[in-house]
C-alpha cells in the first residue's frame, strides 16, 4: 500500500501488506475477549465492533 502526500510534503510512504493466515481474526476476538473479561471496565464498545481502552473508567 503506498500514499502520496503530494500538495503538503512531496512524501511517498509504501507499506508492505501480506495475507494473514485464515485463523486471525478469530484469535484477535479470543484475545479480546480474554482483555474485556479481565478489564471489563476499561474496554468500552464504542460502537458495533469497535472497542477503546479507558483507564480513568469509573462505576
Amino acid at each position: 500500500m503506498s500514499v502520496h502526500d503530494g500538495p503538503s510534503t512531496g512524501i511517498t510512504v509504501t507499506l508492505p501488506l501480506s495475507v494473514l493466515p485464515l485463523t486471525w481474526a478469530v484469535e484477535q476476538r479470543h484475545l479480546l475477549a480474554r482483555v474485556r473479561d479481565v478489564y471489563p471496565r476499561e474496554v468500552v464498545e464504542t460502537s458495533p465492533r469497535a472497542y477503546e481502552w479507558r483507564r480513568d473508567r469509573h462505576v
